[in-house]
C-alpha cells in the first residue's frame, strides 16, 4: 500500500528521514556522490538556515509502501523570485523516487500531485524544479551524462526521472548545460583576444585576498546580484544565504582559482571556481564524524584525489557584459589548472539559450558532457 507522509523537518528525527531517503535510491550506483547528512541537515532546518528564514517557506513529504520509504519531495515558495519576476510561480525540490515503471509513475504522480496542492494553496500558479531549494542551490535534474560521476555541487539522480517527470504531466522549462574544459586544449587565440580586451578597456585581473575574505564577499555579492538579475529564474540571495554559503566553501575554496575584474579600480566582475572534491567526499558516504573528516583531510591533502575544477559562477556588471570580460577569466583558470597538474575544468551550470557564454565555451574546444533540465509543471 502506497501513501504520503507529510514530514515535519523542523523535527530533527523527521529531517534525518527526509535526508537519508537517497540512500534507498542509489544503493550500488557507482556514479552518485552521497551528499554530506550534516550540511543537509542544516539546509533543511527551516528555523535556522536563512533561505528559510529570510527567504522562501517549505513543505516536505515522503512516499511510503508497505512500510518502506520509496520517495520524497518539497513544495517551496520563493519570495525574492515572485518579486524579482512578478510571476506566479512556486518550485519542488529534493525529488527521488526509488521505483520504476508504473510503480514509480505511481509514486511520482502522488508526490507531484502534493506539491500543486500547496503551491495553489498559496495562490500560485505553476510551478518549477527540481530546486534544492533554489536556483542559487542544486536545480535541475540529469538527462545526459549518466555514467560519469558529477562534479561539485551538481545533482546526480537515475535515468528514468525523465520519463516519470514527463508521464506525471511535466514540461521542459528549460535546460543547463555543463561544458567540459581540457587544459591541453589550444587557447591561443583566445588569449589574443582576451589580451586585446584587458588592454583596449583597461581592464584588471587579480586573485581573491584571502585576508580580506569578509569583504571581498561583499563585492562578489555586489557584482553576483547586479550580473544575473536578468538571467532565468534567478532569485536574489539575502545577505544571510549568501555569507552562509561563503562561510560553508572557504574550507574548499582555492584562492588561485577566485579573480576579480576592475577597471579603474572598480571591480566589474568575479569568477568562483572550486577545486572537484566530490572524488574524495564519495569515500566518506555522507558522514563527517568520526572517521569522515579525517579521510576527507586525507584524500584532498595527503593523497589527493581531486584532478579538476568547478568553474561554478562567473559574473559581469551588466554595463560591462558585452565587453567579453570572461574571456579573460576562463584563460587565467586554464593556466592555473595547467600549471597544477590538473586535468579537467567543468563550466556549470549554463543557460542552452544563453548563446554568449555557449559559442565561447565551444570556441574554447570545450564540450557539453551533462545536460540537466528544469521541468515546469501547473497547479
Amino acid at each position: 500500500m502506497l501513501r504520503l507522509v507529510e514530514v515535519g523537518v523542523q523535527d530533527k528525527a523527521q529531517r534525518l528521514r527526509f535526508v537519508k531517503m537517497p540512500w534507498v535510491v542509489y544503493r550500488g550506483n557507482p556514479y552518485w556522490v552521497p551528499p554530506i547528512i550534516h550540511d543537509d541537515m542544516h539546509l533543511l532546518d527551516r528555523e535556522h538556515h536563512p533561505f528559510w528564514t529570510d527567504s522562501g517557506k517549505g513543505r516536505f513529504w515522503v512516499a511510503e509502501r508497505d512500510g518502506k520509504d520509496v520517495g520524497r519531495i518539497a513544495a517551496i515558495r520563493n519570495f525574492p523570485h515572485e518579486k524579482r519576476w512578478k510571476e506566479s510561480a512556486g518550485f519542488f525540490g529534493f525529488f527521488e523516487c526509488a521505483e520504476q515503471g508504473a510503480a514509480g509513475l505511481e509514486v511520482t504522480k502522488m508526490l507531484h500531485e502534493a506539491v500543486r496542492e500547496a503551491v495553489k494553496g498559496w495562490g500560485l500558479t505553476h510551478y518549477y524544479g527540481p530546486a534544492n531549494p533554489s536556483s542559487n542551490y542544486a536545480f535541475g535534474a540529469l538527462i545526459e551524462g549518466f555514467d560519469l560521476t558529477p562534479r561539485i555541487m551538481m545533482t546526480y539522480n537515475p535515468s528514468y526521472y525523465d520519463g516519470l517527470m514527463k508521464e506525471a504531466g511535466l514540461a521542459k522549462a528549460k535546460d543547463l548545460l555543463a561544458w567540459d574544459l581540457s587544459p591541453k586544449s589550444d587557447f591561443s587565440r583566445i588569449r589574443r583576444i582576451a589580451d586585446r580586451i584587458e588592454s583596449r578597456h583597461r581592464v584588471r585581473i587579480r586573485d581573491i585576498n584571502m585576508k580580506k575574505y569578509k569583504e571581498e564577499i561583499a563585492i562578489i555579492k555586489s557584482i553576483y546580484t547586479d550580473a544575473w538579475s536578468d538571467n532565468w529564474c534567478s532569485c536574489e540571495m539575502s545577505d544571510g544565504e549568501f555569507d552562509a554559503m561563503a562561510k560553508e566553501m572557504l574550507p574548499i575554496v582555492d584562492p588561485d582559482f577566485v579573480y576579480i575584474a576592475e577597471i579603474e579600480g572598480q571591480p566589474v566582475g568575479f569568477s568562483l571556481s572550486l577545486p572537484d572534491a566530490n572524488p574524495a567526499v564519495k569515500e566518506i558516504n555522507g558522514r563527517l564524524w568520526p572517521f569522515g573528516v579525517p579521510r576527507l583531510l586525507f584524500h584532498t591533502k595527503v593523497w589527493p584525489k581531486l584532478r579538476g575544477i568547478r568553474i561554478l559562477t562567473l559574473g559581469i556588471r551588466r554595463k560591462y557584459w558585452t565587453l567579453g570580460i570572461g574571456t579573460s577569466f576562463y584563460i587565467r583558470s586554464h593556466d592555473r589548472v595547467g600549471a597544477k597538474g590538473l586535468t579537467y575544468g567543468e563550466a556549470s551550470w549554463i543557460l542552452e539559450d544563453n548563446n554568449l557564454m555557449n559559442h565561447a565555451l565551444e570556441a574554447m574546444s570545450g564540450k557539453v558532457t551533462r545536460r540537466y533540465r528544469v521541468y515546469r509543471g501547473e497547479a
